[in-house]
């Protein structure tokens, strides 16, 4: 059996996809998945379905919706879902995939051999981890605690995204990779290392004077959003770009800068 987190909530059996009936199944499952292997309390699976207003009845219509969960999976499934004080536990069973661990693990591979200089190999896992997304995750998870976990777990494939791309940038040029950067900068304008590749990109093709108008583009952006200037590391990129207009000025910078958006919160407890 296959279980999505990254993309919209699915599930998806030998026979075809599992239907999960309502937001409470989906609910509680989504939140037995992102801690698949630890106890769930039910207090922060009430948490998850009513926030901080939950009726009289929350902990009987837990218990009922862990209940219909159990029957709406597959009998021939190996995963279980388990009671144990405080809560209930889910259990992958041998075979069963989620998608999330193939990613954590993919990206992890991916990182460090992106440390070991390995780039090639890096961004071809890289590129493997960032494949398993379909969408926002969660997406069809209507839950404000479920909606917040969610938007870490994007916050973490953009992140990713931009290591995978810097370091494309370092080793390849042409016409799909601006593409691509450009795309991404439409969506996320005030993600410096975004912006960096970006520049080094068009550099590279040869389009310096377009590079040259990404930096001035996201210093307006940034002071006019957010009230900053550009990070020392975009800005000596700004500098190799205007007074060092041949080899040297397609090096990447050093230390690639970081996101000028707040990381996020710690998943709340």
């Amino acid at each position: 059996m296959e279980f999505r987190l990254l993309g919209p909530l699915s599930v998806t059996h030998d026979t075809g996809p599992v239907r999960l009936n309502g937001r409470r199944q989906q609910t509680i499952l989504a939140m037995l998945l992102l801690e698949h292997g630890r106890v769930v309390p039910v207090d922060r699976l009430i948490l998850a379905l009513w926030g901080e207003a939950p009726p009289a009845t929350a902990r009987d219509q837990v218990q009922i919706g862990v209940s219909r969960l159990r029957r709406a999976l597959p009998a021939s499934s190996r995963s279980t879902i388990r009671t144990q004080r405080p809560g209930y536990l889910l259990e992958l069973g041998a075979g069963d995939t989620l998608d999330l661990d193939g990613y954590t693990e993919t990206a992890c591979a991916g990182r460090k051999q992106l440390a070991a200089g390995a780039l090639e190999e890096a961004i071809a896992r890289m590129r493997a981890a960032l494949g398993l997304w379909h969408g926002p995750a969660l997406a069809n998870v209507d839950s404000a605690l479920v909606g917040r976990i969610a938007a870490e777990l994007d916050e973490q494939r953009v992140s990713l995204l931009e290591e995978c791309l810097c370091a494309e940038v370092r080793i390849r040029a042409g016409d799909d990779l601006v593409t691509e950067l450009s795309m991404l900068t439409r969506e996320f304008p005030l993600r410096e290392r975004l912006r960096s590749a970006q520049m080094q990109a068009l550099h590279r093709g040869g389009r310096r004077a377009e590079a040259l108008h990404v930096y001035r583009e996201t210093r307006r952006l940034l002071i006019t959003e957010l009230g900053i200037e550009p990070s020392p590391e975009l800005t000596e990129l700004h500098q190799q770009l205007l007074h060092e207009p041949g080899e040297a000025a397609t090096q990447h910078p050093q230390t690639p800068p970081q996101a000028a958006v707040p990381a996020p919160a710690p998943v709340p407890a």
